[in-house]
């Protein structure tokens, strides 16, 4: 199967709120195969974000850190091939994927959106960015949790009931757990 387009070529927002917007309607959209993690990063912009954490989503946060230092440049070549298969870690239901990003996160009680939506805030927070640009930009964390009420609120089911989400299939996708919207490519792995 061949990759979707990453639709994250996000030269024409030369400014960081606007790429920030850019990039996180992108991905709240449901289309969560993270390709660009795999492209060509500058050194020196890689060393000034908290680098891929080991919590469920890390991915975005990195990248949305990048977002708000510069432009990313999306390439027409297309030169990567990603091959979806049952096994693929996309297919795990948030507690499992923080298990497979860190096993010490097995058996643990986790909160896993919660912790994509602190470490966005922190990033954010942390940033270089003018308070007033902050102020303008933490509406697009807000929308994360609009976005996907239920998969929050399964996050505190799931913990309410021994954790980890005992009530959920164990190996439930991710997108089924949020109600994606059906028909769409690339389901949403939030």
């Amino acid at each position: 199967m061949s990759d979707p387009e990453d639709g994250l070529d996000l030269r024409r927002a030369p400014d960081p709120v606007e790429r920030y917007r850019a990039f996180h309607r992108r991905y709240r959209g449901g289309n969560w195969w993270i390709n660009p993690l795999f492209g060509l990063m500058r050194t020196e912009a890689i060393k000034q974000t908290q680098l891929h954490g080991s919590y469920f989503a890390s991915d975005v946060v990195l990248l949305s850190e990048l977002a708000l230092m510069g432009e990313l440049h999306e390439l027409p070549e297309r030169l990567m091939y990603r091959r979806r298969h049952p096994e693929a870690s996309g297919h795990l239901n948030p507690w499992e994927m923080a298990a497979f990003v860190d096993p010490v996160n097995k058996g643990r009680i986790l909160l896993p959106r919660w912790r994509l939506l602190f470490e966005l805030a922190k990033a954010l927070q942390i940033s270089e960015l003018s308070l007033y640009d902050k102020l303008r930009c933490y509406p697009q964390i807000g929308l994360w949790f609009l976005r996907f009420f239920k998969g929050f609120v399964k996050d505190l089911l799931g913990c309410s009931s021994k954790g980890l989400g005992a009530k959920l299939k164990k190996s439930e996708p991710v997108h089924a757990m949020v109600g994606a919207r059906r028909g769409r490519a690339g389901s949403a792995m939030i």
